[in-house]
């Protein structure tokens, strides 16, 4: 799998609910980042890093730095791979079309953000 490329296999929701996250400290400015509702509920979906980033306003490619500072996945290779803490998250290896990639589960959203 070429670490540049990623696979989204979901088709992105019309609507968005706003949620608040602290910048920095707790008295800090709060800002509103849109997440979608599929995204919110723990509903069993599992989504690429291309459709995570999509709906984080983000790019994969700062997503996927972010993941890897959490220490659920580490590039080996040139291709990233799923760490044992990651798996405890819920997060998957999946294959798809084009080939393997890391799977993340709905549930994982708020860890993230």
């Amino acid at each position: 799998m070429d670490n540049a490329t990623d696979f989204s296999y979901i088709e992105a929701p019309k609507g968005a609910e706003k949620i608040k996250t602290d910048l920095t400290k707790p008295e800090a400015t709060k800002q509103e980042i849109p997440i979608s509702p599929k995204l919110t509920n723990s509903n069993g979906k599992y989504f690429s890093a291309t459709a995570l980033s999509k709906e984080l306003s983000m790019s994969s490619k700062d997503l996927n730095n972010k993941i890897e500072k959490m220490k659920w996945i580490d590039k080996k290779n040139d291709e990233w791979v799923l760490t044992n803490l990651g798996k405890s998250k819920g997060a998957l290896l999946k294959s798809g079309q084009y080939g393997d990639y890391i799977a993340y589960p709905d549930t994982v959203i708020k860890e993230i953000i």
